[in-house]
């Protein structure tokens, strides 16, 4: 931390900038099956490598000799707070899983352990526990990782356990790929890929220099083989290497220490992150919605104090309070942005719901396609679900998706197999926990002086003091000064409460379109909801139930289903009316706040590119971050967006792919006003 970070001054020159090589994507092939050949009961081959997976207790042995011996583990994580270990090769988890036991054996009780993974072919969940049931030592851990192990997919995928202290971040991809896209600061290295010989790839110069750029000074490496190519290759980039005996053979191990220089941020300077937050001080937070519920949950998983503070006496009072929400997948391009963040947050989104115990029905939702109306399905949209796990999503013709519907559809769609509806108010609750809580009193005013932030009410008067400040506020954010510059766009939305009728009570999934209907439940539909960008006052509660809304979901109903229910003007309809927050490239706002004229003074040269000398961090409110602009999917993306946030704040690995976080700066919107002046 700056030894008085309310005199840094990021606006002075530093070094000069040029922009990286554009990587790749990270991708791997169509395929991602590890072909496992069977040899015995208990031993595997990857019949695309030719190469063994270790399992079984010889295997164990290997992997405590060789990794955790190599990279002098328990020792290198005493008195640690965090610690960070890479890997290259997940195979059966089996290096995790001693990684894990030695760390719950030996570690402080508050300290968490981040353990990357790279794994081109991951196995899916029932080979994995095939090839660990030997193991029966490891058997309480292995049924842990199970239960909550990824579908295998491609990107980044993140999943926690034993209760927040361990974090397992798998990067599915080619390794030099999904390395390039990592942030991270990794203490110790297990490199363990098929052997050389069989999987060049993993071992390639490209590889060696991305775990150089994530490396923490001093960070240590293990591995099984001492190929002379892996000693040059390793050396190139900046580590000392040793060898030694390796474990059940003639053959040698290879230990390594880093002591190359720090490689270059490949974050540019205008998204560099500040200095974590390192002080065990109160924690803030805006706003008691889903996002701040959300925000809740990250940091208590990391035993952060922290108080959630709202004008309304509960939770989930307004945009997040409806009476049940629909989480499902949208069929994005995964080569975009926003396509890499939301199929990301879905699965996510699943995995928190089921952990929370809110109410959950999983009925499945069929997104139509209705340009083509029954023609052959040529839609790229809908065929562009690619990150989605292959279960997840099929593509149905207009009778199928009928049948699959219980009504009559008129159009083809993309069956979503995982969505359901969700109770949104216990949902927040559940992750809220046992978080403090302020209610009923309106922050006005948001000040900071001597490292701590002052909320006042509109009279001036104290509500809360923090050292560090998150923003969950959705419009309101930018009643705050420090966060004003934010472009944030209201959007009034109504969602109608319809009776079931006997045609309607068929519905036996969710149907999406530009809105959606849900399954009726005790009775009555959810129908939804309406986009009104203006004719309301954005802060104010409650927003007015109107008829001429339900009168707008009656007519989005595709014609199909719309003479099956009642009318507006002949039923009994109740609806519920709240303003949602969403930004003008549909994408939320999730990270540190900068000081918006010292930034664009200071990084002004962008409007001549991105060469040049910039400064080397942007001029941030200390101890300020904001997550706002959720919009209609806030429910499917909070928990993602708070993970990613909380990460930042701490120092700790990016929980997605650079490129989707840096997506996500609030800065970006100033980067664009300087260089694009005239598009603003």
């Amino acid at each position: 931390m700056h030894a008085d970070p309310m005199k840094v001054t990021p606006s002075q020159p530093g070094a000069y900038y040029h922009p990286p090589k554009k990587t790749p994507r990270p991708t791997v092939p169509g395929n991602l099956d590890p072909r496992l050949v069977w040899n015995n009961a208990t031993s595997p081959t990857s019949d695309r490598f030719a190469d063994l997976y270790p399992c079984g207790p010889h295997g164990l042995a290997a992997a405590r000799q060789v990794f955790l011996g190599g990279n002098r583990l328990p020792q290198a994580w005493r008195d640690r707070d965090l610690f960070v270990i890479g890997e290259t090769g997940f195979g059966s988890g089996l290096n995790f899983l001693a990684t894990w036991q030695l760390w719950r054996e030996t570690a402080p009780p508050s300290a968490r352990l981040h353990y990357l993974s790279v794994e081109g072919f991951p196995l899916s969940r029932e080979q994995l526990l095939h090839c660990l049931a030997p193991c029966s030592e490891l058997a309480t851990l292995t049924k842990q990782l199970a239960e909550v192990y990824p579908p295998v997919h491609k990107g980044f995928h993140r999943v926690w356990l034993d209760s927040g202290r361990v974090a397992l971040t798998l990067l599915v991809g080619d390794a030099a790929t999904v390395l390039g896209e990592a942030e991270a600061r990794v203490d110790a290295w297990f490199l363990d890929g098929f052997a050389p010989a069989r999987n060049p790839a993993m071992w390639s110069p490209e590889v060696f220099a991305e775990i150089a750029r994530l490396s923490a000074p001093e960070a240590t490496l293990a591995t099984f083989t001492a190929a002379d190519a892996l000693h040059r290759g390793l050396e190139d980039v900046g580590f000392s290497t040793h060898t030694g005996p390796s474990f059940g053979s003639n053959e040698a191990s290879l230990t390594g220490n880093f002591l190359g220089p720090p490689q270059p941020s490949r974050i540019p300077p205008w998204y560099a992150m500040p200095v974590p937050v390192s002080s065990p001080g109160r924690i803030a937070i805006l706003g008691a919605g889903i996002a701040g519920c959300a925000v809740a949950d990250a940091l208590a998983r990391r035993n952060r104090p922290a108080v959630l503070l709202d004008r309304h006496p509960g939770l989930a009072a307004e945009a997040s309070g409806n009476p049940s929400t629909l989480v499902a997948a949208r069929p994005e391009h995964d080569d975009t942005d926003g396509g890499g963040f939301h199929d990301r947050a879905y699965r996510m989104a699943l995995a928190a719901i089921a952990r929370s115990g809110a109410a959950w029905e999983p009925c499945g939702a069929l997104r139509l396609d209705t340009e083509h109306r029954g023609r052959k399905i040529k839609s790229p949209h809908l065929e562009a679900h690619s990150a989605l796990w292959p279960d997840a999503r099929a593509l149905l013709n207009s009778k199928a998706a009928s049948d699959r519907a219980g009504i009559a559809l008129g159009a083809p769609a993309l069956w979503i197999a995982d969505a359901g509806l969700v109770d949104p108010v216990a949902y927040a609750a559940a992750l809220a926990g046992a978080t403090e809580t302020s209610f009923s009193q309106t922050a006005a005013s948001l000040t900071q002086a001597d490292g701590q932030w002052r909320i006042a009410d509109a009279s001036g008067d104290l509500i809360a003091q923090a050292e560090t400040v998150v923003l969950t506020a959705a419009q309101a954010t930018a009643a705050f000064e420090p966060a004003s510059w934010l472009p944030l766009q209201a959007i009034l939305g109504q969602l109608s409460v319809v009776p079931e009728t006997p045609a309607s009570a068929r519905l036996a999934t969710a149907v999406i379109w530009g809105g959606y209907l849900a399954p009726a439940r005790d009775g009555h539909h959810i129908l939804g909801a309406t986009h009104a960008r203006s004719g309301f006052d954005p802060l104010a509660w409650p927003q007015p139930v109107t008829h001429q809304a339900h009168e707008q979901n009656h007519q989005a109903l595709p014609p199909a289903m719309r003479g099956m229910l009642i009318s507006p003007e002949t039923g009994d309809w109740q609806g519920r009316a709240a303003v949602r927050c969403a930004m003008p490239d549909h994408l939320p706002a999730v990270g540190p706040v900068v000081k918006a004229e010292e930034f664009l003074d200071a990084f002004d040269r962008l409007r001549h590119g991105p060469r040049g000398v910039f400064p080397s961090d942007p001029p941030y409110h200390w101890g300020l971050y904001v997550m706002t602009g959720l919009g209609s999917r806030g429910i499917m993306t909070a928990v993602l967006a708070a993970e990613l946030m909380v990460s930042q704040m701490l120092g700790e690995p990016w929980p997605v792919e650079r490129r989707v976080a840096l997506a996500l700066s609030p800065s970006r919107f100033l980067v664009r006003r300087l260089r694009q002046p005239a598009a603003q």
